[in-house]
């Protein structure tokens, strides 16, 4: 009797734990219960649908044990004197179970039929087809049935359950964290204070692309994270210098601006912050995971290849900007460091996020690759970030050969090679991000093109003047700010890095999701050679007139300082109001050199449209 009163009322439970599962409604199912099982368990008023479905397993585990003790018995007699009996004791009971059954039979048949024989001797008959006579083996093969639903409902409702209280647990650890680690420099001492802020900076970083790549905007995500990498080399700059990638501390430890065992530090405070950031972004847009590689239908070759451009790009604007003696010096530095660096990724992350995903940072792929313990691409991303990061070390020391020698670099005048050097690889990286931008169908192209053209010209400026343009470069001459055979090699270096840059582009073009379209020099539709000849000169002479005000003039006598912080972003800015004005009626090219690039790119993968006859020329 007693076995079976409990069976009764542990059914009757089960009975509205299912009705919670089937109807999603958590309150009803408690209501349900409390009714069921008033006087079989008054202190067992559960609180979730979860709590429930765990009580009435127990309860059918301790009854199977007591039916088999008397299966010698009738069990005609024990199952309806069982039911009787519960119906006696416990008038609620047998109503809450009623109500159970009748919700569980407009929930799916299979829980129907497990608490049917639980109500009236009717309802059972009419619904569940169970006889009302039998054996106690029948019973306790109900029963574990029952048993067994019970238990894959508990285990569902455990792991919705376990789904939301990672987000929650994790952000109050992270808030405790984080307030420590801002603290940190100013408690701990400076050897270990730099590898906190390390860690701190990574993780910020890791922590915004983790969650742009999760829910962000595409839009706007490359955007954000320039943002975050900006003023976390703001914030961490005078505590570590803000490397913040394993790449950058590689090409610092290959210039001799960083010790070897710092760099190693470093890699392991970067590597730890991006995968602590990359675990919290996945438990916070549970279950969506994090993912790396390259963007179908381009291959790992391609994404190795603009990993590696732009890790380097990535690498020598930091090395020109923050490193360099003679740009950054110790008694009069710039304050430009850091939005040079971060607006690298504006740059990079429109023109080829539609390539490799755009990481240029080991950190970021070990952290995105976290769910294949970063064996999958994530090692591979970052083997090839740290090509790209030695590659810069190397040019590096090719365009300013005055910072390896350790020398005096306050009146240093670069050399006609490193000049031309200069003006070749400012002019590549503008061409080819342009480029990229337009092959893979990027919104952002003058957006991007200008901050490239931003941050080569503030990582060059003092090496050739960072023209990158033949347009500025005949202005510049002209006004007699540069010597006439400089000018004449500065264009030639120009021209040839915009043919190589429309060449690169031609080849990632013929593999991509674009290839039947023609990306010609024409002007745009609806509008004619001559009203495109007149927007692209106007706002070339905005862009040219801005660098020869901005650029070419002596310093105020008021300024305390010998640094000049606008120039690169006025100039910049040039590109992209032109860019955005005048691209549907001319390209907004604004410079003969990405002309050049755009020219040999339509011709070297003209797609499946005939192209007009002057992009030959």
């Amino acid at each position: 009797m007693v076995a079976s009163a409990r069976t009764l009322g542990a059914l009757a439970l089960f009975a509205a734990a299912l009705v919670a599962a089937g109807s999603g409604d958590g309150s009803r199912a408690r209501t349900c219960a409390s009714e069921g099982c008033q006087a079989l368990a008054a202190d067992t008023r559960a609180d979730s649908a979860e709590y429930l479905l765990q009580l009435s397993v127990h309860n059918l585990q301790n009854s199977s044990a007591s039916l088999t003790g008397n299966s010698s018995s009738d069990s005609s007699s024990t199952v309806g004197s069982s039911a009787k009996s519960a119906t006696d004791t416990t008038s609620g009971g047998a109503a809450g179970a009623a109500g159970a059954s009748a919700s569980a039979r407009r929930s799916a048949s299979g829980k129907a039929s497990v608490v049917g024989h639980l109500a009236p001797d009717h309802v059972a008959r009419d619904h569940a087809k169970i006889p009302e006579s039998g054996d106690a083996t029948v019973a306790v093969a109900q029963v574990g049935v029952a048993t067994a639903a019970a238990e894959a409902s508990a285990a569902e409702a455990s792991q919705v359950a376990r789904a939301t209280w990672p987000p929650i647990v994790i952000g109050a650890v992270m808030l405790c964290t984080l307030l420590g680690f801002a603290m940190a420099p100013a408690v701990l001492p400076a050897a270990l204070a730099k590898y906190v802020a390390e860690f701190l900076g990574t993780f910020v970083l890791v922590l915004t692309v983790s969650n742009c790549v999760l829910g962000g905007n595409p839009v706007w995500n490359a955007t954000a994270i320039a943002c975050s990498l900006m003023v976390m080399i703001y914030a961490t700059g005078a505590v570590s210098g803000g490397n913040l990638n394993p790449a950058v501390s590689f090409a610092l430890g290959l210039t001799g601006n960083l010790e070897w065992p710092v760099v190693f530090k470093y890699w392991v405070a970067q590597i730890l912050g991006g995968l602590a950031a990359s675990a919290i972004a996945c438990s916070i847009h549970y279950p969506n995971t994090l993912s790396l590689g390259p963007v179908a239908p381009f291959t790992g070759c391609h994404a190795m290849v603009v990993e590696v451009l732009y890790t380097f790009m990535l690498c020598f604007v930091v090395l020109n900007c923050a490193a360099s003696k003679q740009n950054n010096s110790p008694t009069d530095g710039n304050q430009f460091f850091a939005l040079a660096i971060g607006f690298v990724i504006v740059a990079g992350g429109y023109a080829v996020g539609g390539i490799s995903g755009a990481a240029f940072n080991p950190a970021v792929a070990i952290g995105l690759d976290m769910r294949n313990y970063a064996c999958s691409w994530g090692i591979w991303y970052g083997i090839f970030e740290l090509v790209g990061g030695a590659l810069a070390a190397c040019l590096y020391s090719v365009t300013r050969p005055e910072e390896m020698s350790g020398g005096d670099v306050s009146n240093y005048t670069a050399t006609f090679s490193a000049k031309i050097l200069s003006e070749f690889l400012g002019t590549f990286m503008l061409v080819v991000t342009v480029g990229f931008n337009i092959i893979t169908g990027s919104t952002a192209t003058a957006f991007s093109a200008a901050a490239s053209l931003m941050c080569m010209i503030y990582s060059l400026g003092n090496v050739s003047g960072a023209h990158f343009n033949p347009a500025v470069t005949v202005a510049c001459v002209a006004r007699g700010a540069c010597a006439s055979m400089d000018g004449i090699g500065y264009v030639l270096g120009q021209m040839l890095a915009g043919l190589c840059a429309g060449l690169l582009t031609a080849i990632f073009h013929a593999a991509g999701p674009s290839k039947d379209t023609t990306f010609a020099l024409k002007p745009g539709e609806g509008y004619t050679f001559s009203a495109a000849g007149v927007a692209e000169l106007f706002f070339t002479f905005v862009l040219a007139y801005t660098v020869l005000a901005t650029a070419t003039i002596a310093k105020p006598s008021s300024q305390p300082t010998s640094q000049n912080f606008y120039f690169g972003l006025s100039i910049g800015s040039c590109v992209t109001a032109g860019g955005f004005a005048i691209g549907a009626v001319s390209g907004g090219e604004l410079n003969p050199a990405v002309s050049a690039g755009i020219a040999m790119l339509g011709t070297m993968s003209p797609g499946s449209d005939p192209l007009p006859p002057y992009t030959y020329l």
